[in-house]
């Protein structure tokens, strides 16, 4: 969950959601869990358990984490 940083000048609209998120408390929270959870670690049990890319029919899956990350952030 690596944000990146804003690297590009501001426009009119950006300068008000830059000065947003400063003060956006879920984002200081998100920051902490990503800081505080070893996701390598989860990674690997759920590679274990959900074979990616197995198929060469279909479109591409999602990387398990991702999914996992998801549905972290629903509840």
């Amino acid at each position: 969950m690596a944000f990146k940083k804003i690297e590009r000048n501001l426009g009119f609209a950006d300068l008000p959601l830059k000065n947003s998120l400063k003060h956006n408390r879920s984002l200081k929270t998100m920051e902490k869990l990503d800081r505080a959870i070893n996701w390598k670690r989860i990674e690997d049990i759920l590679h274990s358990y959900y074979t990616v890319g197995t198929s060469s029919e279909g479109a591409d899956a999602y990387p398990p984490l991702l999914l996992f990350q998801c549905l972290l952030l629903q509840k």
